[in-house]
């Protein structure tokens, strides 16, 4: 039967409290020769959270002690284990129904009397109420970053972060170039085309009030630090409203073609290789009409010859 040692430290605490992985399981084989225990098998999980039991290490010594293979585990301190009370109750119980012995080099814990299982649940206790008011202190934090116009988040396209401050980089004239080209018209196709940026990205970057000089913090936008990279108008200009069945865009047609065969709105799309095409928006909800080229069969628009297409004013 083994005296498993369990090691846990995340990159926080090492740096804060100063144990580490080494030094807490040099101190629990200390203990196991004192205690007679026998060798220790050490079992670690290194820079992670203890909020839950999904960990590798721990997953692993529960496996062990399932097996029946562990007569003692030795920790630091309980909330190495876990800081969730549920977890450690949880844990105490299957280590009991096993046999296992449990060893809190801290608390100096006996699982064994009525004193020592609610002394470990007052333990439990503070460690997830620990837990909890270091995850209060941290979103505190978070929003006050924001509302002080502090960006913790990744870069986003254009901007690097330097001593935590976003600094326009090489980028910068490129994402000026795709709101200019969008407040004229030009499809995310069309840009991604004369950019090389990726269509998706180019969504999101349209979508961003960063480049306002703002940041964002649960979907509300606050002043930020950090230079703007377009105006207030250019951003306008190029997310403004859309209509439902009118694309914005440049096409002097657009809103204005209708479907001849439900006679509703037909919508602007692109066939993939740069063709622009009008599609019924109720195609395959009860309208066949298939998608028709700007210019047909005669190099006409595809009305002007008897298609299936109409424009408003020809109702």
């Amino acid at each position: 039967m083994l005296t498993v040692a369990y090691c846990r430290v995340s990159t926080e605490e090492q740096a804060a409290e100063g144990f580490s992985i080494a030094g807490q399981a040099d101190k629990l084989r200390v203990y196991a020769e004192l205690h007679d225990l026998g060798e220790v098998t050490v079992i670690a999980d290194p820079g992670l959270s203890g909020k839950n039991l999904e960990r590798p290490g721990l997953q692993q010594l529960l496996h062990m002690v399932n097996e029946g293979h562990v007569a003692n585990v030795l920790t630091w301190r309980l909330d190495r284990l876990s800081r969730n009370l549920s977890d450690l109750i949880l844990l105490a119980d299957q280590f009991g129904q096993r046999g296992v012995a449990l060893h809190s080099f801290t608390e100096k814990i006996d699982l064994s009397s009525a004193t020592g299982r609610m002394f470990y649940n007052i333990l439990g206790s503070f460690a997830q109420f620990y837990r909890e008011q270091l995850a209060e202190n941290v979103r505190m934090g978070m929003h006050q970053a924001m509302r002080q116009g502090k960006w913790i988040n990744r870069p986003k396209t254009g901007y690097d972060l330097i001593d935590g401050e976003l600094v326009p980089n090489e980028m910068a004239p490129v994402i000026r170039r795709i709101f200019t080209m969008r407040g004229e018209g030009a499809s995310q196709g069309d840009i991604e085309a004369a950019t090389g940026v990726k269509y998706s990205t180019i969504i999101g970057i349209l979508r961003s009030r960063i480049y306002l000089g703002e940041v964002q913090m649960n979907g509300e936008w606050f002043p930020g630090h950090h230079e703007p990279l377009i105006t207030p108008e250019l951003f306008s200009a190029a997310t403004r409203g859309r209509i439902k069945g009118r694309p914005k865009g440049t096409d002097l047609l657009s809103g204005k073609v209708r479907c001849g065969m439900c006679r509703r709105l037909m919508a602007l799309d692109q066939n993939g290789e740069g063709r622009k095409m009008y599609r019924c928006k109720h195609r395959g909800q009860g309208c066949a009409q298939p998608r028709r080229t700007k210019s047909g069969c005669c190099g006409r628009p595809c009305w002007d010859c008897g298609s299936s297409a109409t424009t408003s004013s020809s109702k």
